[in-house]
């Protein structure tokens, strides 16, 4: 698809990154994003939550030191899959780490 059929309002970068999910009281850990942008996430895994599910993200991005730390919703399903829109970021730190990941990827 060509740039001028690209209506999206955020660019996706594609990046390998181990994300933490929190929701319904389970614990979904090592999941692997398959793009990122400043609105939503794609997480590659084998287990999902139902499309609406609100829930948690922890993103940390060096150990200890710097993470992203995200309310979202699932918004799609896929075979091996979920699709996640953030509904708030957590703290200005959260933002400018979400931010530079974005631009510098």
């Amino acid at each position: 698809m060509g740039e001028k059929n690209n209506k999206r309002e955020f660019t996706r970068v594609a990046v390998q990154v181990p994300v933490e999910v929190q929701a319904d009281g389970r614990s979904l850990l090592g999941v692997i994003t398959g793009n990122v942008s400043m609105k939503g996430l794609l997480l590659k895994t084998e287990e999902t939550l139902a499309e609406g599910t609100l829930c948690s993200l922890r993103i940390p991005l060096v150990a200890g030191i710097a993470e992203i730390q995200a309310e979202a919703r699932v918004v799609r399903v896929y075979p091996g899959a979920m699709a996640f829109q953030y509904t708030r970021i957590i703290g200005t730190e959260s933002f400018d780490h979400l931010r530079r990941l974005v631009v510098y990827n």
